[in-house]
């Protein structure tokens, strides 16, 4: 199986708009991929949103579901549930920044 982990914002070298999702062989501990990710940045303007929380899809092990949180002054807090498709997705653990690398899993509402 595998375990995927990433980090609630992005890293500096990145940008502010892509989260890193690494992929790890559940077995041996070794890392099989790296992957992006960009939040759905429509539901948050100009203030938090976070990557909290990534779980096996139910019915397709190729897909994970990604939990987001944000808050804005003007509409409080605010959740959303995301279905990131992983095939197709370009392995990018050998970038020192994905900044302007222009690949990611597939962000879908499920």
């Amino acid at each position: 199986g595998t375990v995927a982990v990433a980090n609630e914002y992005a890293l500096r070298a990145d940008g502010e708009d892509t989260r890193r999702v690494l992929l790890f062989n559940s077995t041996s501990g070794a890392l099989e991929a790296t992957l992006t990710y960009v939040p759905d940045w429509s539901m948050i303007v100009g203030e938090s949103l976070g990557l909290v929380e990534f779980a096996a899809h139910p019915f397709d092990e190729h897909r994970l579901l990604a939990l987001e949180r944000g808050w804005s002054a003007t509409r409080g807090n605010d959740i959303r549930l995301h279905e990131i498709e992983l095939d197709g997705a370009h392995d990018v653990s050998k970038c020192a920044s994905i900044a302007t690398a222009g690949v990611c899993a597939e962000c879908t509402l499920p």
